[in-house]
C-alpha cells in the first residue's frame, strides 16, 4: 500500500517510500502490531469458543479477555497512524481508501465494550478483589449485547 506508493516522500531525497529506512521500519512497525492485534482477538475468540455457554465466564477472567482485546484495538489504531504518517496527507482525501480504514478504526475502537478507561479500571478493581461497580460494565458490554448505533456505515455504502 504506502511502502509501495510510486510518489517520492516529501521533504526528503528518497525517490520512493521504499527507500527511506525509517520509512521501512516504520511500515514493517505498523505490519507487526497488525499480526499481533490479530493473534490477539483470534486468541480471544477461540477462548470463550471454547466455554460453556451455561456457565458465565468469572469476571476476572471476562476483565482479562477484555483488556486484551483493548490491546489489540489499540495496536490497530497505532499502526494505522504509523500508515497514513507514511502516506501523507493524501491519505485523508475522502476517496483515499485509507482514510475509511483510519475513521472506522478510529471509530470502532472506542466503542464503550472497549473503552480502555473502564475496561482498565474494572481490571484493576478485580485484581484487588473488588467487583465493578455496575455489572453493565462488566458483563452486559462485554458480552456484545449492546449493539452501538453506527450511522456511518450505511453512509459510506456498505
Amino acid at each position: 500500500m504506502c511502502a509501495e506508493r510510486s510518489s517520492a516522500p516529501s521533504q526528503t531525497t528518497y525517490s520512493r517510500l521504499a527507500d527511506s529506512p525509517l520509512g521501512r521500519h516504520r511500515f514493517g512497525q505498523a505490519s507487526q502490531l497488525l499480526d499481533t492485534a490479530t493473534r490477539r482477538v483470534l486468541d480471544v475468540a477461540g477462548e470463550l469458543d471454547a466455554t460453556d455457554p451455561a456457565h458465565p465466564v468469572p469476571s476476572l477472567e471476562r476483565a482479562q479477555l477484555r483488556m486484551r482485546l483493548v490491546s489489540a484495538a489499540t495496536e490497530c489504531r497505532q499502526a494505522v497512524e504509523w500508515l497514513l504518517d507514511l502516506h501523507g496527507a493524501g491519505g485523508f482525501d475522502p476517496d483515499n481508501p485509507l482514510q475509511r480504514f483510519w475513521r472506522d478504526v478510529s471509530v470502532e475502537t472506542r466503542y464503550g465494550g472497549l473503552n480502555p478507561y473502564v475496561t482498565e479500571e474494572d481490571h484493576d478493581r478485580l485484581l484487588l478483589g473488588i467487583e465493578p461497580p455496575s455489572p453493565w460494565r462488566s458483563e452486559r458490554a462485554f458480552r456484545g449485547s449492546l449493539r452501538p448505533n453506527r450511522p456511518w456505515l450505511r453512509s459510506s455504502g456498505r
